[in-house]
């Protein structure tokens, strides 16, 4: 474990020395931009909330990805879910705008969830009747989702006072989730807690659990032994879009205030990279969510400070994402811990 922790640091300093080296190749004198880049993320307490407020939608993301890779399975659907959630949680303002505040903040939430759900639902149930490929048919779904919120904004639910702006109309400030100690961390964040909580007590003590670690391991001697495998893809799936459909009504009522393009920041995506290098392990998601958050938060202060494109949010991540691989891989410094195996049968 210590041999597999130095192996990490290791390839991490690489990481940074190479983008170090583009950034110096690039700006001259690379020291300002990693000064702003380390102040950035963690160098304020601004700049810990924002990364606490990114955590948010990343780490119910990142849950939405783990609870199907349980199983074997593959969900790069979070970006769609976490739209749809969105989605939902606005038409349950629109249908029941009269409702007391507290009322309609729960069924905002539950609109999300149920959207998210059903969103999730069409890849589970196609793999398990069919055995599509759920990894092809939950990235396509992201696309339909974010056309689907474009028609939206653009048209019947397009805000007139808008100045063309494609966005909805303000959410009443009733149903807005209030910041915690002055800041934009809102109360989703302990919902996301939660949850990673009661899911790694399922995955650890409960029945059902162990047989999704069973189906993850080998779907045929799960079906031998009477699991009803087609039954947990398609409820890991429901429940994983579930998870982020939540994450979009969070972001929604927690920080746009309205549906507008661009409300998610790649969420699902990063997300499902955070379940990738927390091995889809429960209680180590928050760890890496905001861990992942506090890079995008340093990057991002990047543009802003040191008048960086945007696209440095995405060279960082993806050198780390590289280093993370390389530390993982079969028999590097002895490394026996490889990431799950998706297994297809």
């Amino acid at each position: 474990m210590i041999r597999r922790g130095l192996t990490t640091i290791v390839f991490l300093a690489s990481a940074l020395a190479i983008f170090t080296v583009i950034v110096a190749l690039v700006e001259g004198n690379p020291w300002p931009i990693l000064r702003t880049l380390v102040t950035g993320g963690v160098g304020s307490v601004y700049g810990l909330t924002e990364a606490v407020v990114k955590a948010i939608p990343l780490l119910l993301c990142a849950l939405a990805a783990a609870v199907p890779g349980r199983l074997g399975l593959v969900n790069i659907g979070g970006e769609g879910q976490f739209l749809i959630g969105a989605i939902g949680a606005t038409l349950a303002v629109r249908l029941f705008p009269s409702m007391p505040s507290l009322v309609l903040l729960v069924l905002m939430a539950f609109f999300a969830a149920m959207a998210g759900a059903t969103w999730g639902l069409l890849p589970g149930a196609l793999r398990a009747l069919t055995r599509a490929n759920e990894t092809v048919i939950s990235l396509l779904l992201n696309y339909v989702a974010g056309l689907m919120l474009l028609h939206l904004i653009h048209g019947p639910w397009k805000d007139p006072a808008a100045l063309g702006w494609p966005q909805t109309t303000a959410l009443p400030s009733s149903v807005r989730l209030t910041g915690l100690f002055g800041s934009r961390v809102h109360a989703v964040l302990w919902v996301g807690l939660v949850i990673c909580l009661v899911l790694a007590v399922v995955d650890r003590r409960m029945v059902s659990g162990m047989s999704a670690r069973i189906i993850g391991a080998n779907p045929d001697v799960a079906r031998y032994v009477g699991i009803g495998v087609a039954l947990y893809f398609a409820a890991a799936f429901g429940i994983a879009g579930g998870i982020a459909g939540l994450g979009g009504f969070g972001e929604l009522s927690g920080i746009q205030g309205r549906l507008r393009e661009g409300m998610s920041l790649g969420y699902g995506y990063a997300g499902f990279f955070v379940a990738w290098l927390c091995r889809n392990r429960f209680e180590w998601l928050p760890v890496g969510a905001i861990l992942f958050s506090v890079v995008i938060t340093g990057a991002e202060s990047l543009q802003v400070l040191a008048g960086m494109p945007f696209a440095t949010v995405y060279l960082l991540q993806g050198l780390v994402f590289l280093a993370i691989l390389g530390a993982t891989a079969p028999g590097v410094a002895g490394c026996a811990g490889k990431p799950p195996t998706v297994r297809h049968e």
